[in-house]
């Protein structure tokens, strides 16, 4: 099976799973409400270079319903199939003369991406061949999560019973502190309900005039 072949699968897999559980509250959850965009994101590269405004086709998932627009509010999704020999960790050992590497390009791309979605955050999944697809994320994000918090009703979370990472880095002009999960325990650990609420609160924010 080629490249392309194994991400355009994994691609509709993850939209699939993703309106399962974005829907898990429904009396019958959907699978149907995510999907590929156009061109795997290609279309909203294009425009965005050109100068156009960007669309819903920006990252690699849209809605293919309304009920599912407030995660894309939150998240800009960016999704990356094979690459076996790259993991995050060549960030952290990298020599100061190496080249790019990919985790490099994949984050910055991220978070223009999410620019030009004008979404709150990016979520950068990445699957190798035989491994658990992770989810990558600004560590702040972290705040529509169901962990434990110190005050009632707060939004803080605790990742002390999964394995994860948190790790902070320049590339570019860019600063980034990133956490990362594996995207089975980001699906157990994440509300879909918090991310609603997130997304007003967000879209509240831009709705407000600035001086």
């Amino acid at each position: 099976m080629g490249k392309s072949t194994k991400g355009s699968r994994f691609e509709r897999e993850f939209c699939e799973r993703l309106g399962l559980w974005w829907t898990q509250s429904l009396p019958e959850p959907r699978d149907d409400v995510f999907w590929r965009t156009s061109n795997s994101g290609g279309r909203a590269t294009t425009r965005a270079q050109s100068g156009k405004k960007a669309d819903i086709h920006c990252g690699d998932v849209c809605t293919t319903d309304a009920i599912g627009q407030p995660f894309l509010d939150v998240f800009t999704v960016e999704l990356k199939r094979g690459y076996n020999s790259h993991t995050i960790a060549h960030l952290l050992d990298k020599p100061n003369q190496a080249a790019v590497q990919l985790y490099e390009e994949w984050l910055v791309k991220s978070e223009k991406v999410r620019v030009a979605a004008n979404s709150l955050a990016w979520l950068l999944v990445v699957r190798r061949d035989r491994r658990e697809a992770l989810v990558f994320f600004p560590s702040l994000i972290s705040l529509v999560f169901n962990g434990h918090s110190k005050e009632p009703g707060g939004w803080l979370a605790s990742f002390s019973d999964y394995p994860h990472l948190q790790m902070s880095m320049h590339i570019e002009d860019l600063w980034f502190d990133v956490m990362g999960v594996t995207l089975e325990d980001f699906l157990v650990e994440v509300s879909p309900s918090r991310i609603t609420k997130l997304s007003e609160i967000y879209k509240r924010s831009l709705a407000v005039p600035r001086r």
